[in-house]
């Protein structure tokens, strides 16, 4: 079996993301996908995408060919290649991507999600590909915390102002913000932009994996100097990444997957 090439020319990439899966994968309907049967082992897979620096960033050589690296995107290709799956990758926004998987209107992954009950009902999850660093807070310059500030007293001060996102899960954290006393500020934007809403001082703490924040503040165009990187004593330990598929991709793919991951962590 000749695999298949593990990018796609940035010309055949979605513009749009509801309309970009019609062209892409040959569905048509006014009101949404139609069903598409499910891929056998022998037939490249969707792998999807959200550009998330530094576990997920694209880029384009001189000939145009996307190349996805970073680190979800470096595990997951390695498994699938190792598990001799062909696959090609497809970048959306975050929201998209789930929309995709809980439709299951085709056999799709997303890589490097987290895994919660709530999308167990609804996706297929591989073994772990890897584990966040404790996760840390991200503070404006003028916003200080008392040495050794745990997360627990930073939570129940009700003067704080939490800045979170939208459907997004924090892991071991989730449950302390849900008994917050802080105040909670939601947002629907992306991890960038609300490092912006930190720095012009529009809430005062937001958390971040450590692997991300150090990458923000070292390459992403941000200064280190205007913010404050917090780590604590009690923060839980880091989140576990996963393949998150729709309930079309086979078991059989699952099985081969978890056959070569070799994260233990």
């Amino acid at each position: 079996m000749k695999p298949a090439n593990h990018s796609m020319p940035i010309r055949q990439r979605p513009r749009i993301h509801t309309l970009g899966l019609h062209a892409l994968f040959g569905l048509a309907g006014l009101f949404g996908l139609l069903l598409a049967p499910a891929a056998h082992s022998n037939e490249a897979l969707a792998l999807m995408y959200y550009e998330r620096p530094p576990f997920m960033m694209d880029s384009t050589d001189a000939s145009g060919t996307v190349s996805v690296n970073g680190i979800s995107a470096d595990p997951s290709a390695a498994a699938m290649k190792a598990a001799g799956l062909p696959f090609r990758w497809h970048k959306f926004g975050a929201k998209r991507i789930m929309e995709i998987i809980q439709e299951n209107s085709l056999a799709a992954c997303g890589v490097g999600w987290f895994k919660t009950a709530e999308r167990e009902q609804y996706a297929k999850f591989s073994r772990p590909i890897y584990r966040d660093k404790p996760w840390v807070a991200l503070t404006p310059k003028k916003f200080t915390l008392p040495a050794n500030t745990t997360i627990a007293s930073l939570l129940t001060n009700k003067d704080n102002r939490i800045l979170v996102k939208e459907n997004f899960t924090y892991g071991g954290l989730d449950l302390l913000m849900q008994k917050a006393q802080s105040t909670r500020i939601s947002t629907t934007a992306e991890i960038s932009q609300m490092v912006q809403m930190i720095k012009a001082n529009r809430a005062d703490i937001m958390f971040l994996a450590d692997e991300e924040a150090s990458y923000l503040l070292e390459q992403g165009g941000f200064r280190a100097s205007d913010f404050n990187l917090v780590r604590f004593p009690d923060m839980p330990k880091g989140i576990l990444r996963y393949f998150m598929c729709s309930k079309k991709v086979p078991d059989e793919v699952i099985q081969k997957l978890n056959a070569v991951i070799r994260f233990e962590g």
